[in-house]
This record gives structure tokens, C-alpha cells and sequence, in this order.
């Protein structure tokens, strides 16, 4: 704390924003001998710690707001179907054939298998958020990988083809199996998620001297160019697919984890064409 002078009138007290960041708290009172003004006192304090710890909780308050709705709204349509499909059969369970009960089993099935997506994804956006992941960088096959992943995604989707290929020396750099799983997997996710079926998702793997780029295109809707700014934001959906699944937490989720990993990630995208994300890793042997 410290005090100036100056032959201002009237009690003040201002918030001071400097360029720097940092933020002050100023009182100032007049100084009178009898009746007349003869200067004044600032007491000014340094809260810029007290303001950011403010701004924070705002923006968390923020976040839980956002996540309580997502949590409503996304979770009730896959629990309502459980809850539907799973009333016919008591009902009915003795006086139908598996001709009608396996479509209901289907759909309970994908509607549990939905919960878990979404429980996966919350969980992982929790741990990153709180910084409880830990980079255990260890020598990785990423053709061997990618292949593996993209075996994944076929066994769970047989709608869409994705089609690898790679290009340079790929054959081991350090890096976390367990954090890299889920950025491709989101991304590829996500393309099928917004293509038409039968369409083809691309996933590329260039390997240069100093870098790892993974590259996932498709074919699909495109993001608006009012939403991408926002795209990596938690919980947030762009406009044109509000009528569709989804937690709004996946990219959110891909971005936290290219950042724990030293890497970047890029998006371009045009409506009606396609969309290609581009992530890039600084190779560790």
C-alpha cells in the first residue's frame, strides 16, 4: 500500500485495470483542516490475485452450468430408451419371439454403449482439466498403432471406411499410447459422426525429422465459420448439429491433450465439403 496527493473533491473508490494484467484497488478520501480541502489520501491495494481467483470461480460457475444442462439433456434421451425398451419386454417377454425382442436388446445395447461413451468422455474432461494426467512418453509403432485404432473404429462402425496411409520414416517415436488413443479416436469419431454413410474418413501419418503430424479428413456437413473459434471450447456444439448426440466435450478433450503433449493442433473446414484436422507432435525418440 502506498499514498499520494492531489486536490480531488469527494470520497472515490475506483478499480484499477493496468496494461500488464495486473489489477488495483483504490480509495481516496479529501484531507480537511476546518472546513477546507487541503488534499486528499489514496490508499490503493494489489488484488490482481483477488480477481483472477474471482474471474475463475465466475468462469467455473460457468462451466457447471453448462455441464448440468449437457448432462440433462444429453444422458436423458439414451436412458429413456433403456427405460422404454426394457418396460416392453416385462410386459410382453413370455408372448413374443427373439424376432421382436432382439431389436429392443439392440437398442438398450447402443443406448448403454452411448452412456458409456459420454461417461468416458466426462471423466477423461475431468481428470485433464484438474491436471491429474501424467505423460509416460514411452517408444511407440505409430503405424502399428494407427492401424490398431483404425481396426477399432471398424469393429464399432460399419458404415464408414477409414483409409490409412503414411508417409516418411514411421517407425518409432516416444509418446503416451494411453493419451494419443483418444485424440484419434475422437477425431475419427467425429468424422464419421457428421459424414453421410459410406463415406470415407482419411487418417495420414507424416513422419519428418522434427515432427509428427496426424491428419484426419472427411467428406462430411463442414463447421459453420461463425462456430470455429469456438470449437475447442468445453461443451460446446456448433449450430448445425444440435439435432445430433453428443457431449460437446470431445474436442475440448483433444485439444487439453495435444497441449499436455507439447503438440498443436490445426482445423479447416468449409459447410457442404468436409473438414481436416491437423495435429502435430514434436518427435522424441
Amino acid at each position: 500500500m502506498w499514498e499520494m496527493r492531489c486536490d480531488f473533491t469527494g470520497d472515490r473508490y475506483d478499480i484499477l485495470e493496468l496494461k500488464d494484467g495486473r489489477v488495483f484497488a483504490q480509495y481516496s478520501k479529501p484531507q480537511r483542516l476546518e472546513e477546507k480541502i487541503i488534499g486528499r489520501v489514496w490508499s490503493i491495494w494489489d488484488i490482481s490475485e483477488l480477481s483472477q481467483t474471482v474471474e475463475k470461480s465466475q468462469q467455473l460457475g460457468e462451466l457447471r452450468s453448462q455441464f448440468l444442462s449437457m448432462v440433462s439433456h444429453q444422458l436423458r434421451t439414451p436412458l429413456n430408451v433403456v427405460s422404454f425398451s426394457n418396460s416392453l419386454l416385462k410386459k410382453h417377454i413370455h408372448e413374443w419371439t427373439s424376432e421382436k425382442t432382439l431389436p429392443l436388446l439392440e437398442r438398450i445395447q447402443t443406448a448403454v454403449e452411448q452412456l458409456s461413451r459420454m461417461l468416458d468422455d466426462i471423466l477423461l474432461f475431468a481428470k485433464a482439466e484438474a491436471a491429474k494426467l501424467n505423460i509416460e512418453a514411452k517408444p511407440l509403432n505409430l503405424v502399428q498403432f494407427c492401424h490398431e485404432i483404425v481396426a477399432q473404429i471398424h469393429t464399432c462402425n460399419n458404415q464408414n471406411k477409414v483409409n490409412f496411409d503414411s508417409q516418411g520414416s514411421c517407425c518409432t517415436t516416444s509418446i503416451d499410447r494411453k493419451l494419443l488413443a483418444p485424440i484419434l479416436k475422437n477425431l475419427l469419431d467425429n468424422a464419421i459422426k457428421y459424414s453421410p454413410s459410406g463415406a470415407v474418413v482419411d487418417l495420414q501419418l507424416f513422419c519428418e525429422p522434427e515432427k509428427v503430424i496426424f491428419q484426419v479428413a472427411d467428406r462430411g456437413i463442414g463447421i459453420p465459420v461463425a462456430d470455429q473459434q469456438r470449437l475447442f471450447e468445453p461443451f460446446y456444439r456448433g449450430s448445425n448439429i444440435a439435432h445430433l448426440p453428443g457431449t460437446g466435450l470431445g474436442l475440448s478433450i483433444v485439444k487439453t491433450l495435444v497441449d499436455l503433449h507439447g503438440g498443436h493442433i490445426d482445423m479447416k473446414s468449409e459447410v457442404g465439403v468436409g473438414t481436416t484436422f491437423t495435429v502435430i507432435f514434436p518427435s522424441m525418440k
